[in-house]
């Protein structure tokens, strides 16, 4: 309920925090585990988008316009993102719904990207080794890595599936980690 669709933490979740803390025997500070919590950004009118596709549109993905490709999903198809200052970012999350059909017409299918990566740059030529790789797997897609501090951020679908939709985003949202003062 009231929009969490954050999902269960796993074994193997906890399992990592506890090896990569085994050897701590003091209690957490509050600065300490405020800095390691990602804050949602509140969208600017100072970001930019541009995209392989429909770039005079792309701006729209951060809103529930949203931008789509336009045309079917094919590997190396790419949407970026620009933020007016470097930013230690570690989660995106966004929705791909499938625009309506016909009243009582066949579905039409979810326009997620099927295989991606992320990158990150801070002057938009030279781009990271991928921040994250994956696959969406439906109308909701959120792609968490290590914090990484960017001004930059290219999402690039790598995959050629048989009969894909376009590719879509809308309400992209971006979570990053502060510093406490």
């Amino acid at each position: 309920a009231f929009t969490n669709a954050a999902s269960f933490v796993t074994p193997q979740q906890v399992a990592a925090v506890r090896a990569a803390t085994h050897a701590r025997t003091s209690a957490w500070t509050y600065p300490e585990l405020a800095a390691s919590v990602p804050v949602l950004m509140h969208q600017q009118s100072t970001w930019k988008a541009t995209a392989s596709h429909e770039s005079d549109r792309a701006v729209r993905a951060f809103g529930t316009a949203g931008w789509s490709t336009m045309a079917p999903q094919t590997a190396g198809m790419w949407f970026q993102f620009e933020l007016p200052e470097p930013t230690m970012l570690t989660e995106m999350r966004f929705l791909s719904a499938a625009p309506g059909g016909p009243p009582g017409g066949a579905p039409r299918p979810v326009p997620y990207a099927r295989a991606y990566k992320v990158q990150t740059s801070m002057d938009g030529a030279t781009w990271s080794e991928p921040v994250a790789e994956g696959q969406g797997t439906g109308p909701s897609t959120t792609i968490t890595f290590a914090p990484t501090r960017t001004k930059f951020v290219r999402i690039t679908q790598t995959a050629t599936t048989e009969n894909a939709p376009p590719w879509a985003i809308q309400q992209l949202q971006l979570y990053e980690i502060r510093a406490v003062r």
